[in-house]
């Protein structure tokens, strides 16, 4: 995680503390993950099914709604039109992705057995690799953004 100067914008910290339960939860996914198919624990399935998506959503809203306007505002050289929308997509994708990790977190939890467990755990991984490097990149910006906060 990126050292955040004292006085950085309220959301910036905001988002890097929400980017931090969210690679929490990433980590509860691979555990998951790594306990395919024979010791599923479905209390670590249900937690992560209920935490999923509105973290996510969350981290979303916050980065829509304050880091991308405010990387609008930089110049060209850092923040182009066309990494926002690379972003913008990847929230698609990933608000996509997180609606069927959760859906087979459920069946988990409820014991279900009729799962394709090389499948389940190739989503979970492409899941949470995703979301690991996309929060990684964000972190640079965010570092980029404390520093020159830091300047004015």
């Amino acid at each position: 995680m990126s050292k955040l100067k004292s006085g950085c914008p309220r959301w910036l910290a905001e988002l890097n503390r929400r980017h931090s339960r969210l690679l929490m939860l990433c980590d509860m996914l691979e555990d998951i993950a790594d306990s395919l198919p024979r010791h599923v624990t479905p209390a670590l399935c249900r937690t992560v099914a209920t935490s999923l998506k509105p973290e996510l959503d969350r981290v979303c809203e916050i980065e829509e709604r304050f880091c991308f306007p405010y990387l609008t505002g930089l110049t060209e050289a850092h923040a182009s039109s066309e990494t926002l929308c690379r972003m913008s997509r990847e929230h698609e994708g990933d608000r996509a992705a997180a609606e069927e990790v959760v859906r087979t977190l459920a069946k988990l939890a409820r014991g279900r057995k009729d799962v394709n467990w090389d499948a389940t755990g190739y989503m979970l991984r492409s899941f949470f690799v995703g979301v690991r490097r996309h929060v990684a990149n964000e972190q640079c910006m965010l570092g980029f953004i404390g520093t020159q906060d830091s300047r004015h």
